[in-house]
């Protein structure tokens, strides 16, 4: 989306805040580290507006400018009641400066942050309400395309007003799902104490933004950072850090999971679990143990041949399944369409159109590799006393494959998460000694289960093998 750069640049020798003609600067709202935000009269619509000012001598990295440019453009596009309205963008040149400017609509309010210092200490039932809001606010930017990910949702951000309504301010370190750099001249975006673990690694997700909303949460009912929270670990002891009802601690516990696989994985989840219209499930169900497979399921194509010296395990391709026809549909349909443009525009002799469908097909044939990893590659292990190997192939090409001393492998064993919507996955995890390797991944959960009574005994065999042979030599 283009911005409309407003207003001739004239170089003019004026404070700052007499610096606009249309906005009448009125007060300072609050200085950041490289701009500070006015609260101004809009003389145009008679109205009360916030003005964000970007001095251009203060930034050392013009990443801070891309930045201050991609929250207007995001919030130009956005439309929520719990978001200030975006009302203007533009840039002005003093004699010795170029001030950026974002204007929108000003909310008067005061933020969760200076509610606190006041004195006013939340209720279960008013986290309850605000954690309601910002998720709705969160589920809408979520589901925005592409999705927007805010990256520093922390009390400071969060705007309470008297009639207990809830605003989400502060877009600047916001990101599209689909840009990955979160790093900026070598420092994270966000803040500590509100971020979670992946985002100090430069990485965000959906999830992101759920722990910090958990961890602003809790310092609404400690009145404490959440650095300064009792932890298990790396976890938050949310059970000793407040006092709520045990059903809304549990809740909390998961929102502030430090693996972002244990935490819920969008607001809409995290919303849906408080207002009790999805069960809270945090672990696979004890009534549904993973039992041990001490014979190869019927039917299953697995492979495996040994003797007193080397075994190895072939697991085949999984060929077509009910579970891939989606994905192979939709590879089909595509890269048909695209084919038949491709041959119409070649003999046709509509040469133009050529550069916009390569990239199109550029996709499809994504799409078919994709489809061709999952339908028509197969994998193996290869073992002995002394050393292993796992690759997996298509078509006889080798595209994964790791391999190491047999002593150095730690295990085996299934590994149990939930995904989204409850549904457990399981998947048959071999332990390395620098990375764990997901093998056989398109097996069925009892295939996996049977596989893993294999490798275990096999690396039990191997390993007992070496030890009586360094025995014997010494």
């Amino acid at each position: 989306m283009t911005l409309q750069w407003k207003y001739r640049a004239i170089a003019v020798s004026v404070r700052p805040m007499a610096l606009l003609q249309r906005y009448q600067i009125a007060s300072i709202l609050g200085k950041g580290a490289f701009g500070t935000t006015y609260k101004a009269r809009d003389l145009d619509r008679d109205r009360w507006v916030a003005v964000k000012v970007l001095s251009l001598k203060q930034v050392a990295d013009w990443k801070i400018i891309e930045m201050f440019e991609r929250e207007a453009q995001v919030l130009e596009r956005l439309n929520h009641p719990g978001i200030p309205n975006y009302v203007d963008y533009f840039y002005r040149d003093t004699q010795d400066d170029r001030l950026f400017c974002l204007v929108q609509e000003l909310v008067e309010g005061k933020s969760l942050a200076a509610w606190v210092k006041q004195g006013w200490r939340a209720t279960e039932e008013d986290a309850k309400q605000i954690a309601v809001k910002v998720l709705e606010i969160l589920d809408y930017l979520h589901w925005q395309t592409p999705p927007v990910i805010h990256r520093d949702i922390k009390p400071q951000n969060i705007i309470l007003k008297p009639d207990r309504s809830v605003y989400l301010v502060d877009f600047g370190a916001v990101q599209d799902l689909y840009r990955n750099s979160l790093i900026l001249g070598g420092t994270f975006v966000g803040t500590v104490g509100y971020m979670p673990p992946e985002q100090f690694r430069g990485k965000a997700f959906l999830a992101s933004d759920v722990y910090a909303l958990g961890a602003t949460l809790l310092f609404l009912l400690s009145h404490r950072s959440p650095e300064e929270l009792p932890r298990h670990r790396l976890k938050i002891d949310v059970q000793k850090a407040i006092q709520v009802s045990d059903d809304f601690a549990r809740w909390l516990e998961k929102m502030v999971e430090p693996a972002i696989e244990d935490r819920y994985k969008s607001a809409r989840e995290a919303l849906d679990v408080l207002q009790g219209k999805r069960k809270l499930l945090r672990s696979p169900p004890p009534s549904d143990p993973i039992l041990p497979q001490r014979r190869q399921p019927k039917g299953s194509r697995i492979q495996v041949w040994q003797n007193d010296d080397r075994a190895t395990v072939n697991v085949p391709a999984a060929g077509v399944a009910p579970s891939n026809l989606p994905l192979l549909g939709v590879t089909v349909v595509w890269n048909f369409v695209i084919g038949s443009t491709v041959a119409i525009a070649f003999f046709g002799g509509n040469w133009l159109i050529l550069p916009f469908v390569s990239l199109h097909a550029l996709a499809g044939l994504g799409l078919l590799f994709t489809s061709l990893g999952i339908t028509a590659s197969y994998g193996r292990l290869t073992i002995d006393r002394h050393r292993f190997s796992i690759y997996r192939r298509c078509f006889g090409v080798t595209y994964h494959q790791y391999q190491g001393k047999t002593s150095e492998l730690q295990g085996v064993g299934l590994e149990v998460s939930l995904e989204e919507y409850g549904q457990r996955k399981v998947r048959c995890v071999l332990q390395g000694s620098d990375r764990t390797y997901d093998f056989a991944p398109n097996l069925t959960p009892v295939e996996k289960r049977w596989l893993v009574e294999v490798i275990s005994n096999l690396l039990e065999k191997f390993q007992s093998d070496s030890d009586d042979a360094g025995h014997r030599q010494t």
